[in-house]
């Protein structure tokens, strides 16, 4: 796992051995260089999420192996090593996560680094759930687009010709020209055919996803109530 590179500066051989025998018993793998130049190299070619500096590499060098750090990974967290405790000013400027204070325990060391991989991998879970929201409401948003481009027809648009089609007037029988008056039965026979013809129009377009079964049923009773 990423996490568990880790990238250890201290000019002091007895440190960097200690440390980085403790942190490989762990089970981290620990590139131990004496040098911030040195650290600089190591940065481009690892995913170091984990650094313990010493302030002896100076604090322009080491704002700039924190910047460095950050910035080929955004969740790196940098302990500072140091003889002395310093302010909760200091180690925000300079974007600290925390101190191990010399001379240190190698059990109190053990605990703060397993809580700081913790916090690595809570704020790579969120940053995937915020990310997963993000794709999820753009996905709504295509969705709420689409649906107000595709207009669901009217029942007055159904007809026996075409689905969506408009409806076309037709001649009434009574008044064309030596035509037979239309039996009152013929004409409640034709109605019911003609609205049994656009619940069978409403039922292709909820098989094609125009429309919903909610959607369906309720056009189909207006229909039904018309008989």
């Amino acid at each position: 796992m990423p996490e568990k590179n880790v990238l250890l500066v201290d000019s002091e051989l007895l440190t960097r051995d200690l440390l980085g025998n403790h942190l490989r018993h762990m089970g981290f793998k620990v590139s131990a260089v004496e040098t911030a130049s040195a650290a600089l190299k190591l940065v481009p070619r690892s995913s170091f999420r984990l650094a313990l500096l010493s302030d002896k590499i100076g604090d322009k060098q080491l704002k700039e192996l924190v910047g460095r750090l950050r910035a080929h990974e955004a969740d790196a967290l940098v302990f500072l090593v140091t003889p002395r405790a310093c302010e909760a000013s200091y180690l925000e400027s300079r974007q600290i996560y925390d101190l191990i204070v010399k001379p240190f325990r190698l059990e109190e060391v053990s605990v703060r680094l397993r809580h700081a991989v913790e916090s690595i991998t809570l704020r790579r879970a969120l940053r995937a759930s915020a990310e997963k929201i993000s794709r999820l409401e753009r996905e709504l948003a295509a969705f709420g687009e689409a649906a107000e481009e595709v207009r669901i027809p009217d029942l007055s648009t159904l007809n026996a010709d075409g689905i969506g089609a408009a409806v076309r007037p037709e001649k009434s029988a009574e008044n064309t020209p030596g035509s037979q008056p239309v039996r009152p039965e013929a004409s409640a026979e034709k109605a019911g055919d003609d609205m049994f013809e656009k619940i069978r129009k409403l039922d292709i377009l909820r098989k094609a996803g125009i429309l919903t079964s909610g959607e369906f049923n309720r056009k189909k009773k207006e229909l039904l109530d018309r008989i």
